[in-house]
C-alpha cells in the first residue's frame, strides 16, 4: 500500500520516454506481489531473441517489480529500463524495483544487474532490499568489455532520475554501483542515493566504488548533476591504485555522510562546483586516524595532496591536474559538534583518539591551490566558498539518536545500528519521499552561479530548476574555462563579515608567472582603482575601476603579455559618502618567465 506524506515533490524529468522513440517498447506490467519476475521474463525473453540492445523497458506508474533473479546482459548490449515522470501524489511514485526474498542468495553473487555493455535507466527507484526489508548485499555491477576499451566506447551508465535507495555493502565490498571495468563513463543526473548505510561499518554504504582491494580497474568520467548523497558511509569512492581522469559535481547537495563525501586526494580532473555539504565527514577528525600526511586532516569537501605521495605510478603530471572548487558551502550542525566533544567515547579518549569536527578544507590543501609554478591548473576560490553558513533545512533528514549511537560504536571499533532515516519509509513505498534539504538562509539561496541556490535544484528547489536549465550550456562552458585555464572569469566577493579597514595584501604567489592573485579590503562602499605600473612608473594595465560595496575582494593579474621584471600594484579608494579622503597602498610584485 502506498502511503501519502508532505515531503519530496520531484519534477518531470526532461527526457521523456519519447526520446527513446526509435527503439521496441516493451511495457512490462506491475508485478503480483504474490509472485514477481514480470521484469525478468520481459528481459529474459528479449535477450532470447537477440534484440535487447533495440528494446525500452518501459515500466508502470508506480509500479512494484520483483526481481526474481540477477539479471544478466550479453557483452556490448544496451539495457535500457525507464519509468514515467512522477507525480505529487502516491498514485504516481516512481515504479520501485525490489528484490525477492525466496530462492536467489543476492549477497552470494553480490549482483542485481551485472551489466557486460551500457546500462540506461531513467526514472526508477531501485531499493536494494528484500521484499521482507533485509538489505540484499548486492549491487549494480559494471563489468569490462575489451571490446569496448579497445574501441574507446568503453562501458557506458546513464542513470536519470531515479533513486538508489538502501544500498549498504555488496558482496566484493563495491558500492550502490560497482565498477569493475577499465573505461567506464557514468552520467548521473537528477539522481537521489539515499539511506545506502552499512550498520556494522562506517566506511561502508556508497554511491559509486571500485570493489575491495581490486588494481586494474579506471574510470574515465564520472558526472554528477542536481544529484543529492543523504545518509551514506561514502558518496563517491576513489581509493589507491585506481583512479577516475574526469570528474564532475555541479549543483549537489551532500548530507549526513558518515566519512569521505568525495573520496581522494590525488585527482586529475576535477569540478565541485554549486555544492552544498552539510554534516558530511561525521566520523570527525581524530589525529591518531590521520592518512600518510599525519599533520593534516581529511577535511569535510574535498582533499588535496602530491601524486608522490601516494605511491601510485600516474598517467599525468603535477601541472596537468586541472581542478576547480567553487560557489559551494560547508556546515555542520551545532547538535555533532558537541556530540563530538562530549559521549561515552570520547569522555575517555586520548587528546589523539577524541574526535573534532572536519574543516571544509586543509592548509595542505589550500597550499597546493597557491603554488601555481607547480600546479597552475589547480583553483580553489575561497572568495565563493561559505564556511560555517547556517543553511537552515526546512525538514532534514537526520535520525538524531540513531546518528549518535551509530557513531559511538564506530569510534570504539563497533558499530550495530541502522542509522538511515526513516527507514520503513523505504519498504513501504511512502511517496512523495519524507522529509525536505531545501533551507531557508538567504545568502545560499543566491551564493551559486548566476545567482541560483547552492546544492541539488532539481529535488529541492524545483521552482527554480527549469530556469537554471535552460542557461545550463553557458554555466558548463564558464566551470569549464576555469576549470582548463585555472582562471577565474570574475571578481568574487568573498564570504565574510565587512572589514573594519582598508588592506592592500601581498600577491600570491610573488614572484609568479604568469598570474598572481590580489587581495583587498575596503570598509566602506568606496571607488577602487587598482593598478599596474612597471618599474619607469608608467600605468601598465587596470584591473579595477569602479564603484565597489564594502567587503573583501580579489582580482587576478594576468602577466603573459608582459616581461620579465619588477611591477608595482596601487590601490586607491575614495568613500563615496561621508569624512574621508582617497586611501592610497602601493606594493611591489615580481614576473619572473
Amino acid at each position: 500500500m502506498k502511503h501519502f506524506v508532505t515531503g519530496l515533490f520531484i519534477m518531470a524529468l526532461t527526457l521523456p520516454i519519447s526520446a527513446f522513440a526509435q527503439m521496441d517498447t516493451v511495457y512490462v506490467p506491475t508485478d503480483n506481489p504474490a509472485v514477481g519476475g514480470n521484469l525478468n521474463n520481459a528481459i529474459d525473453s528479449v535477450i532470447t531473441a537477440g534484440t535487447l540492445s533495440n528494446t525500452v523497458f518501459e515500466l508502470a506508474t508506480g509500479g512494484y517489480y520483483i526481481l526474481t533473479a540477477q539479471i544478466v546482459t550479453p557483452t556490448g548490449s544496451q539495457l535500457t529500463i525507464v519509468g514515467p515522470p512522477p507525480g505529487n501524489t502516491e498514485a504516481t511514485a516512481l515504479p520501485e524495483i525490489v528484490l525477492t526474498s525466496s530462492g536467489v542468495s543476492w549477497g552470494g553473487t553480490g549482483i542485481i544487474f551485472d551489466i557486460y555493455g551500457n546500462f540506461t535507466m531513467n526514472n526508477v527507484w531501485l531499493l536494494y532490499l528484500t521484499t521482507q526489508g533485509s538489505q540484499a548485499g548486492a549491487c549494480i555491477n559494471f563489468e569490462d568489455d575489451t571490446t569496448a576499451d579497445l574501441s574507446g566506447a568503453g562501458e557506458v551508465g546513464i542513470f536519470k532520475g531515479d533513486i538508489f535507495d538502501d544500498s549498504g555493502v555488496p558482496n566484493g565490498a563495491g558500492g550502490a554501483i560497482t565498477l569493475k571495468c577499465r573505461d567506464f563513463k557514468g552520467t548521473f543526473e537528477n539522481d537521489f542515493f539515499r539511506n545506502d548505510v552499512c550498520p556494522t561499518l562506517q566506511y561502508y554504504g556508497r554511491a559509486i566504488s571500485w570493489g575491495y582491494q581490486t588494481t586494474s580497474w579506471h574510470t574515465d568520467s564520472l558526472t554528477f548533476v542536481n544529484c543529492t548523497f543523504a545518509n551514506m558511509g561514502y558518496g563517491l569512492m576513489q581509493e589507491s591504485p585506481e583512479w577516475a581522469d574526469n570528474v564532475w559535481f555541479n549543483h549537489c547537495t551532500f548530507f549526513n555522510i558518515m566519512m569521505f563525501p568525495i573520496e581522494s586526494n590525488y585527482w586529475h580532473n576535477l569540478v565541485v562546483t554549486n555544492c552544498l555539504f552539510e554534516n558530511t565527514y561525521m566520523m570527525g577528525d581524530e589525529i591518531a586516524l590521520r592518512g600518510t600526511n599525519a599533520l593534516y586532516p581529511f577535511g569535510g569537501t574535498i582533499s588535496l595532496d602530491t601524486l608522490a605521495s601516494t605511491g601510485i605510478t600516474f598517467t599525468f603530471g603535477e601541472a596537468n591536474r586541472h581542478i576547480l572548487f567553487s560557489h559551494s558551502s560547508y556546515y555542520e550542525q551545532s547538535w555533532l559538534d558537541n556530540f563530538m566533544a562530549h559521549n561515552a567515547y570520547s569522555d575517555t579518549a586520548s587528546p589523539a583518539n577524541t574526535p573534532m569536527p572536519q574543516p571544509m578544507i586543509t592548509e595542505l590543501t589550500l597550499g597546493l591551490s597557491r603554488n601555481k609554478t607547480m600546479w597552475p591548473y589547480i583553483q580553489i576560490d575561497t572568495t565563493t566558498l561559505y564556511d560555517g553558513v547556517d543553511p537552515h533545512m526546512i525538514a532534514p533528514l537526520t535520525n538524531q539518536d540513531s546518528i549518535e549511537s551509530f557513531l559511538v560504536g564506530a569510534w570504539s571499533g563497533s558499530p550495530n545500528v541502522d542509522w538511515a532515516f526513516e527507514p520503513d519509509s523505504d519498504l513501504n513505498n511512502i511517496w512523495p519521499l519524507p522529509g525536505s534539504l531545501a533551507y531557508t538562509n538567504d545568502t545560499l539561496l543566491t551564493a551559486g552561479m548566476s545567482g541560483f541556490p547552492l546544492g541539488d535544484l532539481y529535488h529541492w528547489f524545483p521552482s527554480q530548476y527549469t530556469t537554471w536549465k535552460a542557461q545550463e550550456a553557458n554555466e558548463d562552458t564558464v566551470i569549464s574555462q576555469e576549470q582548463r585555464s585555472g582562471k577565474l572569469t570574475a571578481v568574487h566577493e568573498l564570504a565574510q563579515s565587512v572589514p573594519k579597514d582598508y588592506e592592500l595584501l601581498q600577491n600570491y604567489p610573488n614572484p609568479f608567472n604568469p598570474t598572481t592573485q590580489i587581495d583587498y579590503s575596503i570598509p566602506r562602499n568606496s571607488f577602487v582603482t587598482i593598478n599596474i605600473y612597471n618599474i619607469l612608473g608608467e600605468k601598465v594595465a587596470t584591473l579595477v575601476s569602479s564603484e565597489r560595496q564594502a567587503g573583501s575582494y580579489d582580482v587576478t593579474f594576468d602577466g603573459s603579455k608582459f616581461a620579465s621584471g619588477i611591477y608595482f600594484y596601487r590601490l586607491l579608494a575614495r568613500p563615496l559618502s561621508g569624512d574621508g579622503g582617497t586611501v592610497s597602498f602601493t606594493k611591489k610584485l615580481a614576473l619572473i618567465k
